[in-house]
């Protein structure tokens, strides 16, 4: 026996409403924190390398591969910054690179002004992060938080059509009864 449950006003609201604020976050605020940008929209710095960190992080909905940890830079003489999406740059190349860079070292970052990402970072005779090959990872990342939207988006869509079918259904019901009453008469 198989018990399915009917579709109430109360839960296609429900659905719109979810569908419309998780659609706005994915659009919007992606666009914000991790829009790609031009070199001069970006903050140029000079900070003194201390260490850096793996953090556990929950896998993302948007990657067809898991991205575990989080790659987080620390400086002796700045606020510590994020690398995004570190495993697109090649996971051992990078760790070795971190490895091989020594406490102390001064680095050269370009970082988002709006998220605290690290774009670029360069010592004098490394390059650990390329700009441009940030930025294409960024505009990857968007990519996935833009079909993220667009899914919410149909949700929220799905759940006005439903409120709206529910309520007109419940309109023709309260108009045959009125109608009944009148031939009745």
């Amino acid at each position: 026996m198989s018990y399915r449950k009917e579709i109430t006003k109360k839960d296609a609201f429900f659905v719109f409403i979810i569908g419309l604020i998780m659609g706005t976050v994915f659009c919007f605020g992606n666009q914000f924190w991790y829009r790609p940008i031009t070199p001069e929209e970006a903050i140029h710095t000079t900070a003194t390398y201390s260490k850096f960190d793996l953090q556990y992080n929950l896998p993302r909905l948007n990657h067809t591969h898991s991205h575990n940890y989080k790659l987080r830079v620390y400086f002796e003489d700045y606020e510590s910054l994020l690398i995004y999406s570190w495993r697109l740059y090649g996971e051992k190349e990078m760790i070795n690179k971190f490895h091989q860079l020594s406490p102390g070292t001064e680095v050269e970052l370009i970082i988002h002004p709006d998220s605290d990402t690290i774009l670029d970072m360069r010592t004098d005779n490394a390059v650990l992060i390329e700009f441009d090959e940030s930025i294409d990872i960024l505009s990857y990342e968007n990519n996935g938080f833009s079909v993220l939207s667009i899914i919410m988006y149909s949700f929220s869509a799905l759940g006005l059509f439903y409120f709206i079918h529910l309520n007109y259904k419940r309109y023709k019901k309260i108009k045959q009864k009125k109608n009944k009453r009148k031939n009745n008469k």
